[in-house]
């Protein structure tokens, strides 16, 4: 199982990219914190390919995925998103 985690007590904050390719993941957030943290994704393979948004949070929670196809997954917080608190994030691609 591959796991990318991060602390994140400012804006412009993500974990490092993990690959997920036809399997399940796991996004947990917590922490005390006023923020919207955001996951995103871009295809693993266009190297230069901008992340896009796929879902937002504003509140600790662990929630199960399955990425179709091979797709390159991270979560933080957007410039403009982040007020307050430190906000524990890890991604894992296992259920």
């Amino acid at each position: 199982m591959a796991e990318e985690k991060a602390t994140i007590t400012a804006q412009n904050t993500f974990t490092d990219g993990l690959i997920i390719n036809n399997q399940p993941f796991t996004v947990s957030i917590g922490g005390t914190f006023s923020a919207t943290v955001t996951v995103q994704r871009k295809k693993s393979d266009e190297a230069d390919a901008d992340y896009r948004d796929v879902k937002s949070y504003t509140a600790p929670i662990e929630e199960n995925g399955y990425g179709v196809g091979k797709w390159v997954y991270r979560v933080g917080v957007k410039t403009g998103d982040f007020t307050s608190g430190s906000i524990d994030i890890s991604i894992n691609d296992g259920v």
